[in-house]
């Protein structure tokens, strides 16, 4: 892997892996370190695949996998509620839940404001009481 900061530096990094099941671990030369430490948003190439990464501090990688847990969390308790305004039993949600998880906040809230459309246009079921044809 070859560090790009301000300068262009060979891939000397040492790679050493804990296990299968976890991540592997580049340790930085001196001069690739400092490279990374001056940029903002320093970068990594693979140079095989071209493919392109950011590095960020471990800490703040943390930081996001909670934010994106904690974002997955409230998509589904919107996904929870919106379900359960329509009549859906606990076995439908899950179900629904199971094979159709949430995309995210912005799609469920979404759902949530259709709902909300949907009850300012219908009227009370007692109006409609009135309307309905007894069979």
């Amino acid at each position: 892997m070859t560090i790009i900061g301000r300068a262009h530096y060979a891939h000397t990094a040492a790679v050493s892996a804990y296990s299968e099941k976890e991540a592997s671990m580049i340790e930085l030369t001196h001069e690739q370190w400092q490279a990374v430490i001056h940029e903002v948003a320093p970068t990594a190439i693979d140079p095989e695949s071209k493919t392109t990464y950011i590095v960020v501090r471990k800490d703040e990688y943390d930081q996001l996998c909670t934010v994106r847990a904690c974002e997955a969390n409230a998509a589904a308790v919107l996904r929870i509620a919106w379900m359960r305004r329509m009549g859906l039993g606990e076995d439908e949600i899950a179900e629904s839940l199971r094979d159709d998880p949430p995309a995210g906040v912005p799609a469920e809230i979404m759902q949530l404001k259709a709902l909300d459309d949907l009850d300012k246009i219908t009227p009370p079921a007692e109006v409609l009481g009135k309307y309905a044809i007894q069979y």
